[in-house]
């Protein structure tokens, strides 16, 4: 268990200090991680700072609690695409179940297709209390207790499958998003002294020091945010100010990596570079908002945990009224509060998505739902 302490706290914002963020490998990884639990409503991550914000809506002590059941240490990085092979898994055993009548052998490998899932739902029994992925365990475990390996197994296979588009959709969104917000900008060209002359270099943007300077010409991008200290242009600047007419721009005036020079010729010296530019900052601006829950995924979750004692209830009470299991199992198996929780970040993410595909970058959850109060 990492050790955490509390540095700030204004109302439901928190800043913790943890020690253990400099042997972190993947910020967004550890945001994602933290997000997953419902009472924490927005967080953001600072290696460097040591620093873990969180806006949350629970008891203090709680929250330490869940930040502390987090092995940073352990946490890998999480670019890697969804992998296929639960589902593989799911799809053999279920052939294997249906076409083999050997009763031993059907109980063996259906208890090896469901162990992880059982093994999930009975971590989150403990450490959780009573959630969606405990009714799932619960439903599968009725079902391979039974003997209903079919159905065990058949459960097994749509909750993998299921869980597989959830992270795809996610996934391919976040992948487009961030690619969206990457800087184009490979190359530029800086002005260096050799031999009492002035001659111009080709080097890599992330090769450009403080101070360097910058030269810019007819139809290029501006690599880096700084001041002009020779020449004059006209700046397209509609990709980071909105302005539809290219601005003059003369010695003296400031300006912004991702803009474009439409006609001139400018020497310009880097203010700022690498993560400081002003399309870097933007970058982890829109990471930053692809973590962000809204509130209609906020109430749908809460709901979606109402919904898991009354399911339990329900499934208890069929029992007691059919004396069988299979009814308890029926009720179990038709629970939907797992539904309501992934769909709606899923859908919010895709929406965000598809705007960028259409150029348009919006900031997270909470302003579409922003727009759509506006054109209500």
């Amino acid at each position: 268990m990492q050790r955490i302490s509390i540095a700030s706290k204004i109302g439901n914002r928190i800043r913790f200090i943890c020690d253990d963020l400099n042997r972190l490998s993947d910020e967004r990884g550890l945001e994602a991680d933290i997000l997953k639990f419902d009472e924490i409503t927005n967080v953001r991550v600072n290696k460097a700072a040591k620093s873990i914000i969180v806006t949350h809506n629970s008891s203090l002590n709680a929250l330490l609690k869940r930040l502390q059941s987090i092995e940073i240490k352990k946490l890998k990085n999480k670019k890697e695409e969804p992998s296929k092979a639960e589902i593989y898994k799911s799809i053999a055993i279920l052939a294997l179940s249906a076409l083999n009548n050997n009763a031993k052998f059907n109980k063996l490998a259906s208890l090896y297709g469901s162990i992880n899932l059982l093994k999930a739902g009975s971590y989150e029994l403990f450490s959780e209390g009573l959630t969606s992925k405990t009714l799932e365990a619960l439903a599968v475990g009725v079902s391979l207790a039974r003997g209903d390996y079919g159905a065990a197994n058949g459960t097994n296979l749509l909750l993998n499958l299921g869980e597989y588009i959830e992270e795809s959709t996610v996934h391919k969104s976040d992948d487009l998003i961030k690619e969206l917000a990457k800087p184009s900008i490979k190359e530029a060209w800086i002005e260096i002294k050799k031999d009492g002359k002035n001659e111009l270099v080709l080097v890599n943007t992330n090769d450009i020091k403080k101070g360097d300077i910058v030269v810019v010409s007819t139809g290029e991008s501006i690599a880096i945010d700084g001041y002009i200290v020779e020449g004059s242009a006209s700046i397209n600047q509609v990709s980071m100010t909105g302005e539809a007419q290219p601005v003059k721009k003369e010695r003296g005036d400031l300006v912004m990596s991702g803009t474009i020079v439409e006609e001139g010729r400018i020497k310009i010296w880097a203010e700022l570079i690498g993560d400081e530019t002003t399309t870097n900052r933007i970058k982890k601006y829109i990471q930053s908002s692809l973590n962000e829950k809204s509130n209609i995924g906020l109430k749908a979750t809460k709901l979606a945990n109402k919904l898991v004692p009354v399911t339990l209830g329900l499934a208890g009470l069929s029992y007691l009224i059919n004396k069988n299991t299979m009814s308890m199992a029926s009720v179990l198996q038709a629970d939907y509060s797992c539904a309501l929780k992934l769909a709606t970040p899923v859908a919010f993410k895709t929406s965000i998505s598809r705007c960028g595909r259409d150029g348009i970058l919006i900031k997270g959850a909470k302003a579409i739902e922003a727009i759509r109060k506006r054109i209500k």
